[in-house]
């Protein structure tokens, strides 16, 4: 019995070793199986769409909702892939998202309020700014 027990545990131990992957190796089949790449510039699209209109002091209650609608929908899609193997990665992207999250949740009442404009202005310039340093982490994660 404790013979096999042993053979088990040592089983066990083998499988686990030959099934790891490389952090770098986890960081790209994240990025592969999550869309990723294909979100990122979705994200920077709906960015600089949202930050035209908020500067833009004509611009209607109803563009900045919708467009802001829309980077809520892709900030939620993006999001739903957290987490990472990588835990700064992850803290990247979880500001980020959480940043452009509130930018497209002040839209929905910023197109009369200069204050909420800025607010917005705010928010995406850090979204976007924490949305870069993903990626270069991501890069230097998947050099190993």
């Amino acid at each position: 019995m404790r013979r096999i027990a042993l053979v088990l545990a040592g089983g066990l131990l083998l499988g686990a070793c030959g099934s790891s992957l490389s952090p770098g190796h986890a960081v790209s089949t994240w990025a592969h199986n999550s869309g990723f790449r294909s979100n990122v510039p979705t994200l920077v699209s709906d960015a600089r769409i949202l930050k035209k209109i908020v500067n833009d002091p004509h611009s209607s209650e109803n563009d900045m909702r919708t467009f802001g609608t829309v980077m809520f929908e892709d900030v939620s899609a993006a999001n739903a892939s957290l987490p990472t193997p990588d835990k700064q990665l992850t803290a990247l992207l979880s500001d980020a998202y959480t940043n452009l999250g509130s930018a497209a949740q002040t839209s929905y009442n910023a197109a009369s309020s200069a204050r909420l404009r800025a607010e917005m202005r705010r928010y995406l310039e850090v979204g976007a700014r924490d949305l870069q340093l993903a990626q270069l982490r991501l890069a230097s994660a998947e050099q190993g």
